[in-house]
Parts: C-alpha cells; sequence; structure tokens
C-alpha cells in the first residue's frame, strides 16, 4: 500500500533522495502523482547484481533485453552472458536507432510475449522500450550506458510522428541500474550533452514558474530543489567531466535520474522541459524534413539552447515596466487562423499538428489577450521577483559547460544566426508549454531581445 506525503515548494529536501522513490504524491494544487520507481542503484560495478535487482522489483518470468548495435557491444553482451532465467535478446538493427513512431512500433511488435523489458542504451533505446513495456502494461529497468540525457526515470517519451517531435505520457522504469565502470567510459560528447541537459533546469523552472504565475498551471518548488545539492557538486566540477572522474558523473547521472524522477512528481515535463528544449525540438524536427542526420546529442543542444534562454530571462529581468509599450502589446493580438496558413506552409506535414498545440495556448480572443497584457502589466515586478531565484546561475552554466568542453555558441552546431534565430522564433509554435519565449512576444519584445542577445554573443 502506497503511503501519501504531502509536497509543497515550502517543505524541507531530503538529501536522501531514496524517500522520494515508490511513493504518491498529492501536490497542494490537488493533484496526485505516483513515483513508480523502486530502485535507482549508481555506482561501481553493480552489472553483476541486475538479476537480484530484477528479483526484488518483481521482473520475474519471460523477459526480453533490448539494445541497438552500439550498446550490445558495449553491456548488452555483459548482461546476456550473466545467464538470467528466461532472458531473450532483441537487438534494434541499427547503431543509431531512431526514436520515432515507426520504430517504436516495431520494437514494441518485436516484443510482444514478454513478461518484462531490460533496456540497455541511452535516450533512444531507453524510450523505445520504455513506449513497449508501457504498450504491453508489463515492467521495464533500465540499464544505463551513458549519463547522456534526463529520461531514464520520466514518465515521458519524445518520439517524432509524421514530422512533429512529440512527448507521449508512459509509465516510467520499475528501477535503474548505472555502473560507473559503464558510464564512465561512454563517448565524451554523451557526457557533455548529459551536462548540457541538466544545466537547464534552473531555466526551464524559471519557465514553468512563469506559466503558473500567468496562465495558472501548478507548481511546485520540490522537484527543482531535490536535486539542488547535486548541481552543487557537477556545476563546479564540471572540468572534470573530459578526464571521466567517477565521483562527478556519478552525481551526474544521479542527477539526470532524479531529473527524470521530478517530471514523474509534477505530472508533466515542465520541471525539466522548458523554450530551450523546444528549440532543440525544432533543429530535430528541420533535420528530418531535410532528411538529414540530427544536428547533434538532444542534450548538447539542449545547452546551447539553455544560455539563449538564460540570457532572455536575463533581459527580462533587467526590462523595467515602463520600458513596454502597453498599448501596442493590448492591441497586438491575431486569431489562431491568422498563424495556421504560415504554420502549415513552415512545417509541411507536421503544420496541423503544429497549429493544434498552438491553438491551446493562444489567447483565444482579443479580449483574453487584452486581460493577459493587463496582468502582466500590473504584476511585471511580481513576476521578475518570482522568477530570479531560477536564473540567477546563468553565468555558472556557461562556465560549466565551457570546461566539460560541451559547445555553447549555435556556429558550433553548424548554424548562421539567421537560421538559429529563425529556429528560436519558431519554437514557441510547436507545443502549448508557456515559456520565456511566450511572454517576451507577448509584449512585443521577443524579436529586438533575440537579436540583441545574438548580436551581444557574437
Amino acid at each position: 500500500m502506497h503511503r501519501t506525503r504531502i509536497f509543497r515548494s515550502e517543505c524541507p529536501v531530503t538529501m536522501d533522495r531514496r524517500a522520494y522513490l515508490h511513493r504518491t504524491f498529492s501536490c497542494t494544487c490537488g493533484e496526485t502523482h505516483h513515483v513508480p520507481v523502486r530502485r535507482i542503484d549508481i555506482g561501481a560495478g553493480l552489472l553483476p547484481r541486475l538479476p537480484a535487482l530484477l528479483h526484488d522489483v518483481g521482473c520475474h518470468g519471460r523477459g526480453v533485453l533490448v539494445a541497438d548495435e552500439t550498446t550490445w557491444e558495449v553491456a548488452g553482451q555483459r548482461i546476456e552472458a550473466l545467464h538470467i532465467t528466461a532472458l531473450h535478446t532483441h537487438v534494434i538493427p541499427s547503431a543509431h536507432p531512431h526514436a520515432d513512431r515507426v520504430t517504436a512500433d516495431m520494437v514494441t511488435a518485436a516484443v510482444a510475449n514478454a513478461q518484462y523489458l531490460i533496456s540497455c542504451g541511452s535516450g533512444t533505446v531507453t524510450d523505445l522500450v520504455k513506449y513497449a513495456a508501457h504498450r504491453h502494461q508489463i515492467p521495464f529497468v533500465a540499464v544505463a550506458t551513458a549519463p547522456s540525457m534526463n529520461g531514464y526515470m520520466s514518465g515521458i517519451v519524445a518520439l517524432t510522428d509524421k514530422g512533429l517531435k512529440t512527448t507521449v505520457p508512459v509509465t516510467p522504469a520499475v528501477a535503474l541500474l548505472a555502473d560507473t565502470d559503464i558510464v564512465c567510459h561512454a563517448p565524451l560528447p554523451m557526457l557533455q550533452a548529459g551536462l548540457g541537459d541538466l544545466v537547464s533546469k534552473p531555466v526551464c523552472n524559471a519557465d514553468w514558474r512563469l506559466a503558473s504565475l500567468v496562465r495558472g498551471e501548478p507548481f511546485c518548488a520540490l522537484p527543482f530543489q531535490m536535486i539542488a545539492d547535486l548541481e552543487a557538486i557537477y556545476l563546479p566540477q564540471a572540468g572534470a567531466i573530459p578526464s571521466r572522474s567517477p565521483a562527478v558523473i556519478a552525481a551526474l547521472i544521479e542527477a539526470i535520474a532524479y531529473s527524470g524522477i521530478s517530471m514523474v512528481m509534477a505530472g508533466s515535463s515542465a520541471p525539466a522541459s522548458g523554450g530551450e528544449h523546444l528549440i532543440s525540438h525544432v533543429l530535430d524536427m528541420d533535420a528530418e524534413r531535410a532528411h538529414q542526420p540530427l544536428r547533434d546529442f538532444h542534450g548538447t543542444q539542449v545547452g546551447v539552447a539553455t544560455l539563449l534562454t538564460a540570457r532572455l530571462y536575463d533581459a527580462f529581468l533587467t526590462t523595467p515596466r515602463d520600458r513596454i509599450d502597453w498599448g501596442h502589446a493590448r492591441h497586438n493580438w491575431q486569431p489562431l487562423e491568422a498563424h495556421a496558413s504560415a504554420l502549415r506552409a513552415r512545417w509541411g506535414r507536421a503544420g496541423d499538428s503544429v497549429v493544434a498545440a498552438f491553438a491551446r495556448k493562444h489567447p483565444t480572443s482579443h479580449v483574453a489577450h487584452a486581460a493577459e497584457i493587463a496582468l502582466l502589466e500590473s504584476q511585471w515586478e511580481t513576476l521578475q521577483a518570482a522568477v530570479t531565484p531560477f536564473v540567477v546561475n546563468t553565468p555558472a552554466i556557461a562556465v560549466a559547460l565551457a570546461a566539460a568542453g560541451a559547445k555553447t555558441r549555435y556556429e558550433a552546431l553548424g548554424l548562421t544566426r539567421e537560421a538559429f534565430t529563425r529556429t528560436i522564433l519558431d519554437a514557441r509554435f510547436i507545443r502549448d508549454r508557456y515559456t520565456i519565449l511566450d511572454l517576451l512576444d507577448t509584449v512585443g519584445l521577443l524579436n529586438s531581445t533575440v537579436a540583441a542577445v545574438l548580436q551581444g554573443r557574437g
């Protein structure tokens, strides 16, 4: 029987994060979310303990281990050599499979007779297995091969469906096993990508807080606070990532794991995904539309985008109320139909889905828009004060990424300033999530602020 813990933003956070596993949380907004994750095991030499872990979390009977061609070589063969009873293997026939609906359905069909699954990989493999396990309503255990993204324990998968990057709600893994003897030897760009994904947390939590005050979305600071002590390890010591420091990388993957837990606790990806993730998704969507390889790892793109959105927040925080033309902003509303044709032309076969997503957050009338402008005008300083605690570490983010040797500039992603500008301005349309991009656009400052920030970076 699951105990219920009431969590509020003022609740003290226990540094024994295991207290938040396998619990039901009732938020002050009245919503209740269950964390089904039972175990998160991180340490050296843990892979041989996988059979015992499976037993402890209730994974019995016919299991299927799923890996791709790369992760099979990295760890899949070692798992098979453990001789787990009734464990079968499915190797996805690709060294770099895509996280799209077609591949997800193929994996789901391939494991149709399983009673539980084991994912052996990082982002894409984990998402494909998570999707399949949810479809079959069976548990799965994630075995990490790289600390490259924060989706190991989340309750969503990111899939491309008909050209649109979507998130699909699923059931999280029942356990994560991260053997640091394996993850510390992941390719350096994957380690840097994990850092890039994590440094977004302060900024995306600012987006979440902003959405709660402007759009009334439920917000709780606990998911952000839960890994704050880990941030104090991996940010200042990011320079130890290229040397594969076990302590720093263990802190990195623990933060990654509990970042996923934070999304489950919140009932959405808001604690770990804001405007910076939308920018990364647009880059992926454009690459797939052009039938080209993705520009880089998701986390690497997120890191670059985070520096941009953090600087947008810096601009917001230093803009006084009287510098905004509130009268112009009040009348600067267009009906959805005025955007729809351009969005369909921009996104092709994904156009209808993009229009539907944007419609969910676009003010339904001039009256609704004017009411939001009135709120922004009257609460401008309150909004600035509310997000300040989340974005004060902007310089630390830049220093950490640079110290780890991670990419920090759009040019490193192969983008021109013009292309990156278009990506940023398009990002707010593809999801219904309210972010700093929406706020600045609403008050008429998005285009000029993006231009100023990018020019300031040279």
